[in-house]
This record gives C-alpha cells, structure tokens and sequence, in this order.
C-alpha cells in the first residue's frame, strides 16, 4: 500500500473537533483550511505552537495542503527559537502570542473562529477538496521534521514521512476498541488528550489516530485531573449520541486522576506511554473506572513500536512490536528494522528478546545505578520514593563526579503536612525506604520543593534536575 486517504470519516459533514461548545465538521475544517491560505504569508517551514488542538489541527493542515514541513521541537525556549532560525529559513510561526525571533508569526485563532460562525458553507466544495488534497495521499511525502534534544546540546533532527506517523494508526485497528462512528448506531467514538500535539506521541495518537479512525477529538488539553473530568462530562453531554471516550495520557496524569477519584463518564479506554505503568497504578485504574488499559512503547526516533495491554491476566506481561517492526540483537544491544523511512535505529533501553517480535522491557541502559557493588535501576528507586504517603510527587537524580556518585532527592510534599521539622521529615522518609530498598540507594540529600520541572509530557529532563539542584544548593 502506498497510498491512503489522511481522514477516515464517512462523509464530510462528520464532526472531527468538540471546539469550546461546537461540534466542527469534516467539511468547515477543509473550507477554513482553504480560507486562511488565500492570506497566508509565504514560507517554507511551520512551527505550529499552538496547544489548542482545533488551531492545532488547522496549522497542521495547512502545511499538508501546501506541502509545507512542520517543526516539532522538543522544548520551546529562546535557545531552540534561535536555533531554528539559525538553521532553517523562511519560518512561519502559528500562534497568537508575539514571538522574538527571526520568523513571521501569524495569528490564526480570530479568523479560525469568525469562519465557524459564519453561516455560508458549501459541503461540495470540501467534497472536491477533500478528495484532491487529503485523500490517496502518498506514504512517503514528508509531513514533517520533529527533533529529540540531542546528545551534543542541539536539537537533532528527524524527518518524517506520512506512513512513518501513520504507521501505529493503520497497523493497531484490529488491537483497539475504537470502532468509527457511524449514522445507523449513533454512537460516537471520542478522544481526550492529555499529551501536547506537538509530541512524536501526542502527533501519532492525539491527532491523526483520530483522523485514521474516525474518531472525535476535544480541542483542549486538559492538565489537572478535574479538567479531564470536564472534558469528559462536555463529550458525554452531547445531544443524539452515545459517546465512548478514549483518554491519551501519561502515567504521571492517570496517577493523578485515579488518586483524585475524579468521575471520567463514558470513559472506554485509556492509552498510555512516556513512561511505565507499574502494576499497582494498573489495578488502581482498572478497579476505580473500569476500563481498558492499552500501554504504547516507543521513542521520536522511530515512533510507536510495540504495545501490551495490561488488563490481560496472563503474568507473563510482555511486549510485542508492531507488525512493521522487528527487533534482532546486535553485541549488547537491540536493533529495531523497520520499513519506515528510518529502516534501522539501535535501542538505548534494556531489553531481554524472547523472539523478534516479542520482549521485555527491563528500563533504559542509562537509568542503571551501580553503587558499591549494588545495581538497581532508577524507575524503582523513584516508584518507592513516591510511594511514601506524604509526597505528592517525587524523583531521584544521580550526581556524578567523575567515577563517584551521590544520588540526590527532591520532594514534593502533599498540603496539609508539617514541613518545619526537615530532620524529621528526613528519618521519616529514610525509615520508609529502608523497608523497601538496599540502604546503599537511600538517598545522602532531600530537597523539598513546590514542584518538579516535568515537562510536557510528563518527563524529567536531566538538564532541568541539574540545574534545580543548584538553585536549591545556593537558596
């Protein structure tokens, strides 16, 4: 197969976005695509910065219908803006917030939402548009350029063919509940995210798993679990449907809802990635909401490759790829093949191969601790770290000097507890950790702090905890 239509929705009069209180169409996204270009400066890049997904979703249409490459940078800060701009030319920046940096920054949303309340749309036209520009559409037209922070300092780059971030959408069909909505049962497949478009995951399973599958998105990205509930109740409120809600989200925000016992009506499913699932964070959302509970593995690089779900009772909880990929040994480490464009990419995560297709997932080479002769990984350091009842959050972080090591703590700790006696607080914590792992691993330090620098995604940046333990040493 080397064509595929980009939407797979039954016609274009098919709601594709829940856009604060409006269900947007198939058809008006096609004609405000077309409507905005008549305007649209010239260029030869997009950094689409938008988060809600409607104007996200525009921007990135856009640059399809004109062939335009969009940037996905990790992070967004003043260094990459002058990076980007150092090293691509002719940027076109979506937003609606003033950009410095040397690139023309164009404001969508005033125009994006005088267009839905006009009354004036011609469905045959975005008919004729849509089999034009979004339909047999070639795999390996490059969509866009997404970048991993880099092992050098600089953003590296990766280009991005269509069928390398359709690959996940058209290969899980058979693996996912998400059925498409049709007219004959009424029932409307939806979508909540809690994950940044802009994201190599939030692009694959926020965005065009929708597209693929045919399903609703909501515009916004809910952050706090009361605001995913609100998500939620606003699709499952909506007239003549009966809507199934899949959630694509991150452990840190499925720890934070099930914690909160916040009501997710209609909930279907969740899927989840960045991070693992540890089985008593899975038991805890699977008993509270009863619901599926799919886990995604895989990294920019490459994209989504593998997949478990973890409400299967079988104790053998092992991954297996995607049917596009395999995994081979090579010395000490695993190579991933693929037919996507990158075809080959070598694995920095410990993974015992049970055959090409199927594994287990043990962490990443650079999360092992060793420490007088003790070996321990830093994702079971930090699950028994935010274990102790008084955290809300918390993480450990390796300071190395040369051959020695200290490992560090910071720790956010929940309202209501009683802070004035760190030394207390210290030997409470030690007591705790003591049950639960080898004393060489507890911590020599403990930072309290109002919050952890996660970024969007849920992660912790190496760079952000160092730089943290520094403003904490010198406050």
């Amino acid at each position: 197969m080397n064509k595929i239509n980009l939407f797979n929705y039954g016609s274009v009069n098919e709601p594709v976005i829940y856009f604060r209180g409006n269900l947007v169409t198939l058809g008006e996204l096609i004609l405000l695509v077309e409507s905005l270009l008549k305007n649209i400066p010239k260029h030869k890049f997009l950094l689409n910065l938008y988060e809600e997904r409607f104007f996200f979703v525009v921007g990135l249409l856009m640059g399809i219908r004109q062939n335009n490459l969009s940037l996905f940078p990790s992070t967004i800060s003043e260094f990459i803006f002058e990076y980007l701009s150092d090293n691509y030319t002719s940027i076109l920046a979506l937003s609606d917030e003033d950009i410095e940096a040397d690139f023309i920054t164009y404001k969508i949303s005033e125009h994006c939402i005088e267009f839905l309340n006009s009354e004036v749309k011609n469905y045959d036209i975005a008919e004729s548009l849509l089999q034009k520009y979004y339909s047999s559409l070639d795999l390996k037209k490059e969509l866009a350029i997404i970048f991993t922070s880099g092992s050098t300092g600089f953003p590296k780059p990766y280009y991005k063919q269509l069928g390398d971030l359709l690959a996940a959408n058209y290969l899980t069909d058979k693996l996912l509940e998400a059925t498409r909505q049709t007219e004959k049962t009424k029932t409307l497949q939806a979508l909540v995210a809690t994950v940044p478009a802009q994201h190599m995951y939030g692009l694959e399973w926020s965005i065009l798993f929708a597209f693929q599958h045919g399903l609703l998105m909501h515009s916004d990205k809910p952050f706090f679990p009361q605001d995913v509930s609100n998500c939620l109740q606003e699709l499952a409120a909506l007239r003549d449907y009966h809507t199934q809600i899949t959630i694509i989200t991150t452990p840190l925000h499925l720890k934070a809802c099930v914690s909160n016992q916040v009501l997710l009506p209609h909930l279907k499913q969740f899927i989840s990635a960045t991070a693992f699932l540890d089985k008593s964070l899975v038991k805890q959302c699977s008993n509270f909401y009863q619901a599926s509970i799919l886990e995604i593995y895989g990294c920019t690089e490459v994209g989504s490759m593998a997949y478990r779900n973890r409400n299967s009772k079988q104790a053998d909880l092992h991954w297996q790829t995607l049917e596009d990929i395999s995994l081979e040994p090579m010395d000490n480490d695993v190579r991933v093949l693929t037919n996507r464009s990158i075809k080959q990419f070598l694995l920095h995560d410990n993974i015992k191969l049970i055959d090409a297709h199927n594994f287990h997932l043990e962490g990443r080479k650079e999360d092992i601790i060793n420490l007088a002769g003790k070996r321990t990984s830093m994702a079971y350091l930090n699950h028994h770290l935010q274990s102790f009842e008084q955290f809300s959050d918390a993480c450990y972080y390796e300071e190395k000097n040369g051959d020695l090591s200290r490992l560090i703590a910071f720790a956010v700790v929940k309202e209501g507890n009683d802070l004035s006696n760190q030394k207390k607080m210290n030997r409470k914590v030690k007591d705790y950790l003591k049950t639960k792992i080898e004393a060489v691993f507890l911590p020599k330090n403990i930072y309290y702090i109002d919050n952890l620098p996660r970024n969007a995604t849920g992660k912790l940046p190496k760079s952000e905890l160092k730089t943290l333990l520094s403003i904490c040493r010198s406050s």
